[in-house]
């Protein structure tokens, strides 16, 4: 597209050349209408084009040479016939008469009405311009030099154009349609008007164009408004434009009833048209409370077009801004996120790629800096390198609909992010960078010290973070996602160091049940379509080692008094809400498998008591299910002896969820070998009245009820 311009003033050179040409001869004649053919024919001999005029032609003569006309055509060049090339309702061009002998057009106005200009490119890349834009053929060897006259019958459309002067251009109602039959792309420019005042070659001119963009290869067709004061040389080589504002409203009107608009403006622009090369100074874009500013500069614009220069956005509220364009924010969970935005940047940019070097950008509280490449539009392909002060995430993300979130990892929290992201376009994305930030909440965790490595190819995504603080201790997580089949499948590694547990549970489930300092590693591995799916199907193992911890909740100490208590028959003591457990230690491994953590080799011991202990904890429901066996300390190790626990172990089972657990003692494993004797006697006393008992029991509830008590007791 960016050809159409130098087209768009081919074309139009090319129908003032034909003017011109006829101007030159109406003198000659004395009624033009009646030398139509041979006009004709000359205007074909010299642009290679049939022209036919419509309407009558007016002519004056002195001291001005004037020439009006009807509807006139050009046609279009061979293989584009089903259009004309230009179209003119109305023409009216005056030319002083007395510069003509010296080869000078001093034109008094160019007057041109429903001029119409059709640009097509075909299926084969064949465009119905080259012919008039093609090269002259280079002169023969032996032809004259220096001593050759010129030769008045073939005067170049260049040479004629470097003599012109021109009082001032009116077109109204003017249309330019392009159309691509290679890409399928249309651009239509209707109701064009253009007035300029007076020109000549490098001298200043104001121009005034107004006119209606749409077509297929317009994404915002609107309304263009350009004010202009332009200088062109005699080659058509430099155009240098002074003060320019381009205004562009938008067809579509808004939910409030108005239509975007976009403000343009440049003190200073230059085009080098032979060199390829342009410059804009002091660029100004405004839309809304949207304001940039920038410098910008290009080479090889017509070949392989590359820009480079600087751009800065003045800080503005994107909410408004969007809100201005139409465009609905999803909620978040703050209301005041995405309220602060400033950044600016150097850039080089291709057709094919963008390079922000020297980035800075202000979102709401935080501050960035680096560079990011796009360096493939079409596939979303980009490198990035970039330092964070701190963000907020949840900030920004869409308030939870459940009230309690899960319990998950550093890891887990950055795979829901990225399976939120649309799959298909993860498949297509090229990816690699570093982000560095110096704190970062996100999931309720925070995270401090902050390394994130991504690398993005093909359906494969993995991604490496550190902290070097995590709740006073460090994390490390190596993620790794294929998306490329239906089904996607995650691997997870992650290990947290001395992890302060406390801060860390009240960050995410707003209390604690739980403390001390942790070391905990999980190698996982799942498969889905989606992350709940992955999630349920999770499978790997899990290493943990708990030290000066606690459990709230529960006093193990007390829970064995009292369950002594209970056997002897004295009262219980009313449990109390605030009872925990201190554990010196806590460690064990684990298996899991769709989503069900299983442990077997449980040990927690605590100051009083050893305990041992195997279970499941659902990860999906956090519902827990364990049982734990605990002894009582008899005496303490000494530097000779070993610890002496008691034999008689003490069942515990512990249920419920990791929000609100229960906890049950085996009232049964407490008897003492004392209590145990007493029964016994008790039992061998009355033997005959128990056995004819349980012979009733049979008959009356069926067989084998007697044999089922008689093992329980």
């Amino acid at each position: 597209m960016r050809k159409i311009t130098k087209y768009v003033l081919v074309g139009c050179f090319a129908f003032l050349l034909v003017l011109v040409i006829a101007v030159c001869l109406i003198p000659f004649m004395v009624n033009p209408n009646d030398y139509k053919t041979d006009i004709a024919a000359l205007i074909k001999n010299k642009v290679g084009r049939d022209v036919a005029f419509e309407g009558d032609i007016t002519v004056s003569v002195f001291p001005w040479v004037g020439l009006k006309t009807e509807k006139m055509l050009i046609s279009n060049k061979l293989g584009f016939q089903d259009l004309p090339f230009i179209t003119v309702a109305k023409s009216d061009i005056k030319v002083k008469l007395l510069p003509l002998l010296s080869q000078k057009f001093q034109v008094n106005t160019i007057a041109l009405e429903g001029l119409t200009l059709n640009l097509v490119k075909d299926k084969q890349g064949v465009s119905n311009w080259a012919d008039l834009v093609a090269p002259n053929p280079p002169a023969p060897s032996d032809a004259p030099t220096a001593a050759a006259k010129p030769d008045t019958q073939n005067i170049q459309p260049q040479s004629a154009l470097a003599a012109l002067t021109v009082g001032g251009v009116a077109i109204n109602n003017a249309q330019v349609n392009w159309d691509n039959q290679q890409t399928g792309e249309r651009l239509e420019l209707k109701n064009i008007h253009f007035t300029s005042d007076k020109f000549s070659f490098g001298g200043p001119v104001k121009v005034d164009l107004a006119m209606a963009v749409s077509g297929k290869a317009v994404k915002f067709p609107g309304d263009v408004k350009l004010t202009t004061a332009l200088r062109a040389d005699e080659k058509l080589d430099n155009f240098v434009f002074s003060d320019s504002h381009l205004e562009w409203l938008g067809n579509n009107k808004l939910k409030s009833g108005q239509s975007l608009a976009v403000t343009i403006t440049a003190p200073n622009a230059a085009v080098n048209v032979t060199q390829q090369t342009f410059k804009f100074s002091g660029l100004q874009l405004q839309s809304g409370d949207l304001k940039l500013a920038a410098e910008i500069t290009g080479e090889q614009f017509l070949d392989k077009p590359t820009f480079q220069g600087s751009v800065v956005a003045t800080p503005f509220n994107p909410s408004v801004v969007l809100k201005q364009w139409d465009i609905t924010l999803p909620k978040m969970n703050d209301a005041k996120a995405l309220s602060n935005l400033g950044t600016n940047f150097d850039f080089k940019a291709n057709p094919e790629q963008i390079e922000l070097t020297n980035w800075e950008v202000t979102l709401d509280n935080s501050h960035g800096t680096g560079s990011v490449t796009i360096k493939d539009f079409t596939n979303s392909a980009f490198l990035f390198d970039v330092v964070v002060d701190a963000i907020d995430v949840d900030r920004y993300l869409a308030p939870s609909e459940k009230s309690s979130k899960p319990l998950v990892s550093p890891g887990m929290a950055f795979a829901a992010g990225t399976f939120s992201l649309p799959l298909d376009w993860l498949r297509k994305l090229d990816a690699e960078g570093k982000l560095a930030l110096g704190k970062m909440a996100f999931n309720k965790m925070t995270l401090q010290d902050m390394r994130l490595t991504l690398s993005s190819k093909k359906g494969i995504v993995k991604v490496e973070q550190t902290a070097k603080q995590f709740y006073q201790g460090s994390y490390l997580g190596n993620l790794n996602v294929d998306i490329r089949a239906e089904k996607s499948t995650l691997a997870l590694d992650e290990k947290m160091t001395n992890i302060h547990l406390e801060p860390f549970l009240k960050a995410i489930k707003g209390d604690a049940m739980m403390g001390g300092i942790v070391t905990l590693s999980t190698q996982l591995h799942g498969q889905g379509s989606e992350l709940k799916e992955i999630r349920s199907n999770l499978a790997g193992k899990v290493d943990f080692f708990l030290k000066d911890g606690f459990i709230k909740g529960f006093n193990l100490q007390k829970m064995v008094e009292n369950g002594k208590q209970s056997v002897k028959g004295g009262a219980l003591p009313v449990d109390s809400q605030h009872d925990q457990t201190n554990f010196s230690e806590i460690k064990g491994t684990a298996i899991i498998n769709k989503g069900l953590l299983q442990n077997d080799d449980l040990i927690a011991n605590a100051a009083k008591l050893r305990s041992t202990g195997k279970g499941t904890v659902n990860l999906n429901t956090e519902g827990v299910d364990y049982k734990i066996m605990i002894k009582l300390l008899k005496t303490a190790a000494t530097t000779t002896t070993p610890e002496q626990v008691h034999d008689t172990p003490i069942g515990i089972h512990l249920g419920g969820t990791f929000s609100k657990p229960t906890y049950t003692v085996d009232v049964a494993a407490l008897l003492t070998d004392k209590n145990k004797a007493k029964i016994e006697h008790f039992l061998d006393k009355n033997k005959v009245k128990i056995d004819k008992l349980m012979d009733k029991l049979d008959k009356k509830l069926g067989p084998g009820v007697g044999d089922l008590l008689k093992k329980i007791f």
